[in-house]
């Protein structure tokens, strides 16, 4: 949620809406977190029900109780859509995972070959022989 909204009111909605999808079929917990800017509400759900039944999540699954959501949070006072992701982005790129970890792992051996002094001149490393 936006810095600045009520997080009682966004817990409480929370805790409707799983009262509303999940209470006479699946276990869970909830948990309100406020060490952020940004209130948020983890919820834990657990896969199977009482019968043993696993919960299959579908795309449709998503979109509906994004829906769900947002009325709750109406419900309490707070302005929300149920807009997707795609929607929302401002159309920029994440980087890829693979290519974080390479950008990550160069800058690591750049600051070995340094000596880790970003202002150090950078000496190629001549690698020591191989003896068996």
């Amino acid at each position: 949620m936006p810095p600045g909204t009520n997080p009682e009111k966004v817990y409480t909605a929370v805790q409707s809406f799983c009262r509303e999808e999940f209470a006479a079929k699946h276990r869970y917990v909830m948990a309100l977190h406020t060490d952020e800017q940004h209130p948020h509400v983890h919820v834990a759900l657990r896969a199977s029900d009482e019968l043993g039944k696993r919960l299959n999540i579908k795309k449709a699954h998503l979109k509906d109780w994004r829906e769900k959501f947002a009325a709750h949070l109406r419900e309490q006072g707070v302005p929300a859509k149920a807009t997707p992701r795609m929607s929302r982005e401002s159309g920029q790129k994440t980087q890829r995972l693979a290519t974080y970890w390479w950008e990550r792992r160069e800058a690591l051996a750049g600051r070995a070959r340094t000596g880790g002094h970003e202002d150090a001149p950078s000496t190629p490393r001549i690698p020591e022989p191989r003896t068996r």
